[in-house]
């Protein structure tokens, strides 16, 4: 994004978060994709006993039940990795791979062009296990294109939703933000557009359409610890960090 600031870019990205991601895992299709990527039969096979035998206990705010529950024969049976394995980073890291290659031949990439005019980066996402940013951009700016962008974004983030619900996985939406950076001509020069709005609407398996966020670009969103604004702007990650500040202050002061 630094980079797009300096070349004047167009860019729009899409946070996405998969909810429930590692519950939501498929154990046939994580054996599956696994099986291509060396792993023996016997051991996909195992894995499948093992899960469907497996006890449960659930965990609650108000702590860990003594009963567990299981697959029990006439009843549906219950799929899904389960939240904390050890080895579901490695079988999600395998499956998602596929899945964004997939995604990568469906939609068009980001290329933020190098000095000499040369393409110098695509891409198409970013991610970090659920947490998944669709990018797309231009070199042209305006409000025009900045609306050519979005539309491009939208198709984007919709195929991406689908695509993911091939594992069974869900995008929550109440979640998702856009994140806009685009430009337009103030004075003879361009300066970041903060007016211009678009409206992404998306949609899930089951038909039901949710307006996605959108935030300004001097807003940055949370990633990896640190708070990111399009803009370059660190004023929210200096509020963030005087807040936290204040509050180990006050926790401190309150013992005294």
């Amino acid at each position: 994004f630094e980079y797009g600031r300096y070349m004047k870019f167009t860019i729009a990205v899409f946070d996405a978060d998969q909810g429930s991601c590692f519950d939501r895992m498929q154990p046939d299709l994580d054996n599956g994709v696994s099986i291509v990527h060396g792993m023996a039969p016997e051991v996909g096979e195992c894995r499948s006993k093992t899960l469907e035998a497996m006890e449960h206990h659930c965990k609650t705010a108000n702590g860990v039940s003594k009963k567990t529950y299981k697959n029990r024969a006439g009843e549906p049976k219950k799929g899904g990795e389960v939240q904390g394995k050890g080895d579901n980073p490695a079988l999600w890291c395998l499956t998602s791979d596929k899945l964004l290659v997939g995604m990568d031949q469906m939609y068009p990439r980001m290329a933020l062009p190098s000095a000499s005019g040369k393409e110098d980066i695509t891409n198409t996402h970013f991610a970090f296990v659920d947490d998944v940013r669709t990018l797309q951009g231009s070199e042209e700016y305006g409000i025009q294109e900045l609306q050519n962008v979005m539309v491009k974004l939208n198709v984007g983030a919709q195929k991406f939703s689908d695509v993911m619900d091939v594992t069974a996985a869900y995008t929550a939406f109440h979640k998702c933000e856009t994140s806009l950076l685009g430009w337009k001509e103030y004075k003879g020069s361009l300066v970041v557009d903060y007016g211009t709005k678009y409206e992404t609407i998306l949609g899930d398996s089951q038909g039901a359409a949710t307006k996605i966020k959108q935030r300004s670009p001097c807003e940055g969103p949370r990633a990896l610890g640190f708070c990111q604004a399009l803009d370059g702007n660190t004023k929210p990650e200096l509020r963030f960090r005087t807040g936290k500040i204040k509050k180990m202050f006050a926790a401190a002061t309150s013992y005294t």
